[in-house]
C-alpha cells in the first residue's frame, strides 16, 4: 500500500492494479449508499464487484440486524445471486427466513420457487421447461391469491411470474404478468418490473420500447435516485448498441434534443460521445464534445468536473500544457483538490 492506495496483482491477467481506498470505503459509509454502489457497479458490466459488495454487506453492515430490518437487502441480494446462478448462495440466505411468517416467509417460498426452476432450466428440453414454468407459474399465482391483501408479495408474485415465463422463451406471456404490476403504488417492483420487461424487449429485437422502458424509470424515480441512475446507465448502452461508430454517435447525440427534461441522461450520454471520440483518435472532437457538457450542463457538477479532467488529460497528452492547465484549475476551483495534484493523477 501506499498513502491512499492500495496495489494489488491479478496473476491471470498479469497485471498490476491500483485501488483508492478512500473511494472504496466511501462506498460503505452507509447501507443504503453501499447497496446503490453495488448495483451501479452491476449495471456497469462489473458483476463480480458487485458480488463481493454485496457479500461484503452481508457479512459487516447487516449481520447484526434482525430479519425485518434487513430483509430487504437479504432479497435483493438473493435475485443478484439468482442472476450470477450462484443458487446454493442464495439458498442459504433464504434459510434465514425458513420460520418467517407473513410477507418475508412469502418472500422466501416465491424465491425458493423461482430457484427451483432457474437450476433446472439449462438441463431441460424446451417443452419440459414449459411445463415446469406454468407449474411453478400456478404455485406462485396461488401465493398471490393467498395475500390478496399485500400488495408487496401480489407484486413480486406477478414479476417473478414474468421471469419464468421469459424464462420458457414465452415473451409474450412474460409481458402480460409484468404489464400488471404497472398499477401498483409500489415504485420499486414497478421499477423491477419495467427493467425486465427491458430484457423481453431485447429478447424481441424491440430496441425504441427498449430505450423508453428505461426513460420511463427515470421519470418514475427523477434522474437522483438510484434506480434513475440505474436507468442512465442502460439507456446510454442501448443508444449506443452495434458496431457502427458514427451510428452510435448518432444515436447518442440525439438524447439531449429528445429529452431535455433530463439533464443527467444528457451530458451523460454527451460524456460518452466525448469518449468514443477519443477512443477513435478524434480528440478534437472530443474536447469539442466536451465543452458542450461544460457549457450547458453546470448544475451536473460531477459530470462537469469529469469532464474538465478528461479535457485536461486530453490536452496533456497533445502538449498543450496550458489548456491543460486551464481544464484542471477548473476542476480544483469545483472540488477543492490541488490542481498540481490533478495534472500529476
Amino acid at each position: 500500500s501506499s498513502g491512499e492506495f492500495l496495489y494489488f496483482s491479478d496473476l491471470k491477467l498479469r497485471d498490476i492494479f491500483r485501488l483508492n481506498l478512500r473511494e472504496f470505503f466511501s462506498e460503505y459509509a452507509t447501507l443504503a449508499k453501499a447497496k446503490d454502489s453495488a448495483l451501479m457497479h452491476l449495471d456497469r458490466g462489473e458483476r463480480e464487484r458487485a458480488l463481493l459488495m454485496m457479500a461484503n454487506i452481508s457479512t459487516n453492515l447487516v449481520a447484526d440486524l434482525p430479519l425485518s430490518e434487513r430483509a430487504d437487502f437479504d432479497f435483493g441480494f438473493v435475485e443478484l445471486l439468482r442472476e450470477s446462478q450462484r443458487f446454493g448462495e442464495a439458498s442459504r440466505v433464504l434459510d434465514r427466513y425458513a420460520q418467517a411468517e407473513g410477507t418475508l416467509g412469502a418472500f422466501r417460498r416465491i424465491h425458493g420457487l423461482a430457484i427451483s426452476v432457474e437450476q433446472q432450466a439449462g438441463s431441460l428440453s424446451a417443452v419440459h421447461r414449459q411445463q415446469l414454468v406454468q407449474d411453478r407459474a400456478k404455485e406462485l399465482l396461488a401465493i398471490g391469491s393467498e395475500r390478496a391483501a399485500d400488495d408487496t408479495v401480489k407484486g413480486l408474485v406477478l414479476l417473478e411470474t414474468g421471469k419464468l415465463f421469459l424464462l420458457a422463451n414465452e415473451p409474450l406471456i412474460a409481458l402480460k404478468y409484468l404489464g400488471k404490476v404497472e398499477g401498483f403504488k409500489d415504485k420499486e417492483i414497478r421499477a423491477k418490473a419495467l427493467f425486465t420487461r427491458g430484457k423481453v424487449y431485447r429478447s424481441l429485437g424491440e430496441d425504441s420500447k427498449l430505450l423508453q422502458v428505461f426513460v420511463d424509470v427515470i421519470g418514475l424515480f427523477g434522474e437522483e435516485a438510484s434506480w434513475g441512475k440505474r436507468a442512465v446507465v442502460q439507456a446510454i448502452a442501448v443508444s449506443e448498441q452495434g458496431d457502427d461508430f458514427r451510428g452510435k454517435i448518432a444515436s447518442l447525440n440525439s438524447l439531449p434534443g429528445q429529452y431535455p427534461q433530463f439533464p443527467f441522461l444528457s451530458a451523460s450520454a454527451l460524456l460518452r460521445v466525448a469518449d468514443l471520440y477519443e477512443e477513435h483518435g478524434e480528440q478534437l472532437k472530443a474536447v469539442e464534445t466536451l465543452d458542450q457538457i461544460i457549457k450547458n450542463y453546470p448544475a451536473q457538477t460531477d459530470l462537469v468536473v469529469r469532464a474538465y479532467r478528461r479535457k485536461g488529460q486530453i490536452q496533456a497528452t497533445a502538449q498543450n500544457y496550458q489548456q491543460a492547465a486551464d481544464a484542471y484549475a477548473a476542476v480544483a476551483n469545483l472540488t477543492g483538490s490541488n490542481p498540481t495534484e490533478l495534472a500529476q493523477a
